[in-house]
């Protein structure tokens, strides 16, 4: 590999030699001296032989040294001369080939670095391997600093946005999943181990012997509340230990022998109460089939009672456990055994929440008694809890998907929260909800306990508050995300995802958003509302003044029965006082396309669909006739001002652009077709979308004249936002004719016209964008969430070293690359 890359140095420095002579008038001064084409004929001699190796010296290079052999020859009777040159050019000669050696190592190294990134595409394809794409993509970074591993960075935390860890494969598939009631703990069973994992060091504590216990409840009862008490059952099924999660070693052990199992075995059900002193058993049933559980005393050491039933159903308290068969349903009391209550005929038992409420099914119509309550509260009128086969009815004590008695609809609820989580129309899309904005795009690895015909399911947990979540991967890895806060990536804001129209302030600190009869404005920087406004009519084009004291909308409402009347009024963000109401003339078609605010706040502008025009008005004198800004050949649907103020861009519904003087109202240039236009920041370049080709020009106003070659995404253009540098472009796609509804947000270099990174966003055609004064954050607000999308995120390759907890094994490294030297960029 080595000699490879000397001889491949060699030729690209004879190659350069060549060229030279070449384009140089192929003249004698430029040939090789006699030492100079001694080392070359003896490079040439060494051309590797192998198959697979297929460089060779190409005709100018041939001809280039057969000159030179003819140049030599000439010059034998100057000897002396001819020796002193060539030494110096041999010296020179080494030095070339030194710096190609150089090259052509780096030349490899990016090959590499781009081979890897093509691995981890592949791998990130399937989904089912994301430990082994983190690997990849570190190692490309490792090898260079390639855009294309940047850009694979990129990818890979907009994926991992909030994962925490990776959790590495351990050469089995994972049998079920348990994280403690904080989440600082996770259990991950792989059939006859169990790793225990420190969440928030993300670090394995150590593997012990023994599985999960599990019921149909789940497993969450194997755990202690506090997570610091672990029941396992052994390989051959003789005993539970009761294992310590911090020392990993066992505190007591339960003998099917000593506890007087006739069958010498226990069965995977049972429990352990939150304090860890009392410990539910089942017997592994013998020629009668019979299945007794046994009541374990932790702290005594001994049976304290039994029960007849079929896979019991330990609750969160501890103090009790349903059992439900085909039959009969019955409440046994842990404390005494003996003392079993039979539930109503017609109630079925469903499961626990967290907090202990009893889930039933009552003519097919779920409720909920919480502990001490006599009337129950029913989630969702008609509907009942369903499950996929061997899926635990209740997740982690709070979600469950139910669904009306046809099995048409389906909706998630949050049984801990009392609220409806989403809808969906099958229950597979339904369980997905419950895994949130924060989960990882990876494909589910299947468990002993829940298996599916369409093999979606995936073994599955979630911390009591639902903060934190995990979820087992396809080849054995787990992954550990969380549910809510902020992403390495992007961070989505507490504004309500609504049907609406979004405007994002020009320093991309304040969101407004105008939905049925309200407008609500929010601070990006920290997430809360800062002002909420009552309308009197549906709200539409909202603005926010440059300083976001000032917050306008357009309002719609009917006078009589076909009268259609158009408003827009201005109010003050932080008490919601209106400042300013402004009346539009009735007409059908006399909406408003656009509002702006004048740089200091003092003149509203208007572009006025039906009446054909962009108006300005005065703020501080809502009752001055309107100025009269600019005329358009068609309906006004769209105006943009320039930072200064000074000029005015308007878009007419046949997409003619038109440039006006503010001051004057003069007409300045018409130009294009577009469906949306904006400023550079320093005012003097117009980005213009087109429909028809999809694409963004740049435009020099003053000139008229097209600033170099268009930019055409894939998913085409319809809106577009300038960094405050005027280096960027955020693009949202086109909505094709209004067939689209979710359209990508993707971010391009203007120097290269190139785009940088993956998706950023999902928006729709009412959307707003807006970047912050450092360039750093992009905001994104629309009707499928907010977010603050960190462009400058890091693409050393630091975030994702945080996430990852294995690197590639040495003969993992020399299968990809023999020979080379591993560099890991953790």
């Amino acid at each position: 590999m080595e000699q490879h890359h000397q001889w491949v140095a060699f030729q690209v420095r004879l190659g350069v030699l060549a060229h030279r002579w070449w384009e140089g008038g192929r003249s004698d001064g430029q040939l090789l001296r006699a030492d100079e084409l001694a080392v070359a004929e003896a490079w040439r001699r060494r051309t590797p032989r192998e198959q697979d190796f297929n460089a060779g010296l190409t005709e100018r290079q041939q001809r280039f040294l057969g000159d030179s052999r003819g140049f030599v020859r000439r010059r034998a009777l100057l000897v002396r001369s001819a020796l002193a040159a060539g030494t110096a050019a041999i010296v020179g000669l080494s030095v070339l080939i030194a710096a190609g050696q150089a090259d052509a190592e780096a030349q490899y190294r990016a090959a590499l670095s781009r081979k890897l990134v093509a691995m981890a595409e592949e791998v990130s394809r399937t989904g089912g391997e994301p430990e082994r794409a983190l690997q990849y993509v570190l190692a490309a970074r490792g090898q260079a600093d390639t855009a294309e591993a940047r850009n694979a960075i990129a990818d890979q935390l907009a994926n991992l946005n909030r994962v925490r860890s990776v959790v590495a494969p351990r050469d089995t598939f994972v049998n079920e999943l348990v994280l403690s009631r904080k989440g600082d703990i996770l259990l991950i069973d792989r059939g006859g181990t169990t790793e225990v994992w420190d969440v928030k060091r993300a670090r394995s504590r150590g593997v012990v012997r023994g599985s999960l216990l599990y019921s149909l409840g789940g497993s969450e009862r194997t755990l202690s509340a506090d997570g610091r008490t672990v029941a396992l059952l052994s390989d051959d099924a003789t005993r539970i230990d009761l294992v310590d999660t911090t020392t990993l070693r066992v505190k007591d052990s339960v003998s099917a022998t000593e506890a007087g199992v006739p069958t010498g075995q226990f069965e995977t059900g049972g429990g352990l109460s939150p304090d860890g002193e009392r410990l539910v058993a089942t017997e592994f049933p013998g020629a009668t089939n019979d299945f007794l559980n046994l009541v374990w005393d932790v702290r005594r050491h001994r049976v304290v009672g039994e029960f007849a039933c079929i896979a019991p159903t330990v609750a969160p308290s501890g103090q009790q456990a349903v059992c439900a068969d085909n039959t009969r349903g019955q409440l046994v009391d842990l404390t005494n055994p003996q003392a079993v209550q039979d539930l109503e005929p017609d109630v079925g038992f469903t499961g626990f929440t967290a907090e202990g409420g009893m889930v039933v099914a009552v003519a097919e119509e779920t409720r909920v008694y919480e502990p001490g309550a006599t009337r129950p509260w029913v989630p969702a009128p008609g509907m009942a809890v369903v499950s996929r086969q061997a899926d635990p009815s209740i997740v982690a004590g709070r979600y469950a998907v139910l669904a009306d008695a046809g099995k048409t609809s389906f909706e998630l609820w949050d049984l801990q929260d009392r609220r409806r989580l989403g809808s969906a129309r099958s229950i597979e899309a339904a369980v997905v909800l419950r895994r949130g904005e924060g989960a990882p795009d990876i494909e589910p690895g299947g468990s002993a306990h829940e298996s599916t015909s369409d093999g979606s399911a995936g073994s599955e947990t979630y911390s009591a508050d639902g903060s934190i979540g995990a979820m087992a991967a396809a080849d054995g890895s787990v992954v550990i995300w969380d549910k809510e806060g902020s992403g390495r990536s992007s961070t989505r804001l507490p504004v309500p995802a609504k049907e609406g129209t979004y405007a994002v302030g020009p320093d991309a600190r304040t969101v407004a958003v105008a939905s049925g009869r309200t407008v609500s404005v929010w601070d990006t920087s920290t997430g809360e509302r800062t002002g909420n406004i009552r309308l009197g009519a549906d709200g539409t084009a909202p603005a926010i003044s440059r300083d976001g004291s000032l917050v306008a909308v357009a309002e719609g409402f009917l006078k009589g029965e076909n009268e259609l009347w158009v408003r827009v009024e201005v109010f003050r963000v932080r008490d919601g006082r209106r400042v300013a109401r402004f009346e539009t003339a009735s007409d059908s078609k006399n909406l408003v396309g656009a509002l702006i605010f004048s740089p200091d706040g003092k003149e509203l502008y208007a572009a006025l669909t039906g009446r054909q025009m962009v108006v300005a008005w005065n703020v501080a004198d809502p009752g001055k006739r309107p100025r009269t800004v600019a005329r358009t050949d068609g309906y006004a649907d769209h105006a943009a001002l320039s930072p200064d103020g000074s000029k005015l861009a308007s878009i007419s519904r046949d997409g003619g652009v038109d440039l006006w003087d503010v001051a004057s109202g003069t007409h300045v240039l018409a130009f294009g077709q577009a469906a949306r236009v904006t400023f550079s920041p320093d005012g003097k370049t117009l980005a213009v979308t087109d429909y028809a080709t999809r694409s963004v020009s740049l435009w020099n106003w003053e000139t008229g004249e097209r600033i170099g070659s268009g930019i055409v995404p894939r998913a085409g253009a319809f809106d577009v936002a300038f960094s405050h540098d005027g280096r960027r472009l955020a693009i949202t796609g086109s909505p094709a004719g209004g067939l689209a509804r979710r359209l990508p947000v993707t971010l391009w270099d203007l120097s290269s016209r190139r785009q940088v990174g993956p998706q950023l966003a999902t928006l729709d055609a009412r959307s707003a964008l807006g970047f912050t004064p450092d360039g750093a954050d992009l905001v994104a607000a629309g009707p499928y969430g907010t977010y603050v999308v960190h462009i400058a995120a890091d693409t050393s390759g630091s975030s994702l070293c945080d996430i990852v907890t294995r690197r590639l094994s040495a003969s993992e490294w020399q299968a990809i690359a023999p020979g080379e030297r591993f560099r890991w960029p953790c």
